[in-house]
């Protein structure tokens, strides 16, 4: 690459820099206890795009026990997961 194309692809990713999504991050997501998310819900609360990447974090949260899964079954048969707080935020 050229100086110059080098220099403009590294200022674009440095402007587009976003921080990492922490767990903790998501478990925030949720303001009440009783309140129930989907993973497009829980996305933009966090102000990103659904991803496998957030959906594999969302799963590790549900297997420790931090978030509870529940599967909802929409009126045109299509079966949804919907999450919520289990652990109270401190």
């Amino acid at each position: 690459l050229r100086a110059g194309r080098a220099g403009l692809h590294r200022g674009w990713a440095m402007t587009n820099y976003r921080e990492p999504i922490r767990p903790i991050n998501i478990v925030y997501a949720f303001e009440t206890m009783d309140e129930r998310l989907t993973r497009r819900q829980i996305a933009e609360r966090l102000d990103r795009k659904p991803a496998p990447h957030l959906n594999n974090m969302i799963d590790s949260l549900v297997t420790e026990g931090y978030l509870n899964r529940e599967v909802v079954t929409l009126p045109n048969g299509v079966d949804m997961f919907v999450y919520s707080r289990i652990v109270p935020l401190e």
